[in-house]
């Protein structure tokens, strides 16, 4: 009998250790099913979700993606006096910005002296208004040439500057330089954005065609990137790194167009700008003549799409129509960069011609203007619902602060309401729910999200949550939470 029993006492033995073996492997797994393990990565969170794409989805119905169109605000057209043949106006749109330094807007204008001196020269004009510039004709500049001092960008040894970048600098680890200026190959910094001080260094890139699109900061990365072409005339958006602008990574290609572009496109340009947690960038879109014979195409017109990436080395295109386009068939367009004011509207400039781009020395058939435009904030794409009623749900993500902060416009009889669901069951959470939410009516650039009982969600910080929007009859632009994204445990705090 003992012998019978040996085999059933070893068998069991073995069974045994099995079960402590899977027990190890799928206990640990149950509790966090149970209870999800967050692990940090680092880094701060992100702040708001916009609708470029849904990565940060995980459900949308009923509501349909639309591209924004900036509204025209208002016109320049100016006539140039005798002692200037030209103005550069791309040149002044793309710089368009708000300085902090002085609490102005500013622009710097490329202009050329009549004959027969013909001496090119630029200036920095200010305004309190956006939309209304009394010195863009640059005539106390003209008097400046001849007069020392004023607004004439200049060297170290008062030597006129053109063709150039400028970017302020506040905000970034070289703040103390004041501002950046590259001069096609050269760069310089000012303390005042007016006087330069060119830096001896070797060229940061090997042409001269263009002095570069725009200069972006990276405070994740802690990175200045310039954006350019690579080659001359080789009509792509590229871009380079650099922390300290003395030393620079290689230029590489991040933007060109694709299967989905027609025959003959070539991207111009592109003005950059950082945006909320992404970047955003005004594309300058070239269709040229396709039946120009020559290996450069140089006839064409010029419109503007909009990109966006989210770590300024990838970008997208959320949409392949024109977000601005020529005043005129076969005209052009150069937008710049997207300012957002102190009462967050978003005003674009822009310079329009009826005529389209030509050889370099093509006597103009028409005036150049300076147009100013506004968008809603957020506004460069957003969901409206098709019908009545749609809703989205987010990925799992976890608070990072206590206001939920929503974009919206509804329409008399409509309203957004919020539910948040736990992330691994999807049930709604109590005093979360849709019956506890209040309904959003109206239009708003920052509605407070709350529920009957809860003002905020303050007690779910730490927690994965997914945020589930009803929306009926209305478009929502964006949603405000400080938040990271929570993949499998790991929480991400850049997508």
């Amino acid at each position: 009998m003992m012998m019978c029993n040996v085999p059933t006492f070893t068998l069991s033995a073995f069974a045994l250790r099995l079960i402590l073996m899977f027990a190890a492997i799928l206990v640990p797994m149950i509790a966090t099913a149970a209870d999800p393990v967050v692990v940090d990565a680092g880094g701060p969170p992100m702040n708001c979700i916009l609708f470029f794409d849904d990565w940060m989805l995980q459900a949308r119905q009923g509501l349909d993606r639309i591209q924004g169109k900036p509204v025209l605000v208002s016109t320049v057209s100016p006539e140039l006096p005798r002692h200037l043949s030209r103005l550069a106006l791309a040149d002044a749109a793309t710089s368009l910005h708000f300085d902090e330094r002085v609490g102005r807007y500013a622009m710097y204008v490329d202009c050329w002296t009549a004959e027969p001196e013909r001496k090119r020269f630029s200036v920095r004009v200010e305004s309190d208004d956006p939309h209304k510039w009394p010195d863009l004709l640059g005539e106390r500049a003209a008097k400046a040439l001849r007069l020392p001092g004023e607004n004439v960008v200049v060297d170290e040894s008062g030597k006129p500057l053109y063709r150039f970048v400028i970017t302020p600098l506040a905000g970034t680890p070289l703040a103390d330089r004041g501002y950046v200026g590259i001069f096609e190959q050269r760069i310089g910094f000012s303390p005042d954005g007016r006087k330069f001080e060119i830096i001896p260094m070797a060229p940061w890139i090997a042409h001269t065609d263009e002095p570069g699109f725009g200069v972006v900061y990276d405070p994740w990365r802690k990175r200045h990137i310039i954006f350019d072409r690579i080659y001359g005339v080789d009509r792509r958006v590229g871009r380079v790194f650099t922390t300290d602008f003395n030393s620079f990574s290689s230029p590489e290609i991040v933007l060109q167009p694709d299967a989905q572009d027609p025959i003959c496109r070539e991207f111009y340009g592109m003005s950059p700008v950082r945006y909320e947690d992404i970047f955003i960038g005004c594309l300058w879109v070239f269709d040229t003549e396709p039946t120009e014979k020559r290996i450069m195409k140089m006839q064409g017109s010029i419109g503007t799409q909009l990109a966006y990436s989210y770590d300024a080395e990838h970008w997208y295109r959320a949409f392949r129509g024109r977000m601005l386009f020529a005043p005129q068939a076969g005209g052009m367009i150069y937008v710049g960069k997207p300012v957002r004011t102190h009462d967050d509207r978003l005003i674009f400039a822009a310079m329009g011609a009826d005529e389209g781009h030509r050889d370099v020395g093509d006597e103009e058939v028409s005036a150049r203007r300076l147009h100013f435009y506004e968008l809603r904030l957020d506004g460069y794409s957003y969901l409206k619902t098709r019908a009545q009623h749609g809703l989205i749900r987010s990925k799992a993500l976890v608070p990072a602060g206590d206001e939920l902060k929503l974009n919206v416009r509804t329409n008399r009889s409509g309203y957004v309401k919020v539910q948040v669901l736990d992330a691994r069951t999807f049930d709604p959470i109590p005093h979360y729910t849709l019956d506890d939410a209040i309904p959003i009516t109206g239009d708003h650039l920052f509605a407070k999200v709350r529920w009957r009982k809860r003002e905020n969600l303050a007690e779910l910080n730490g927690r994965p949550v997914v945020l589930e929007v009803h929306v009926r009859e209305g478009e929502l632009y964006a949603l405000r939470i400080p938040h990271k994204a929570f993949y499998t445990g790991w929480l991400r705090h850049r997508l």
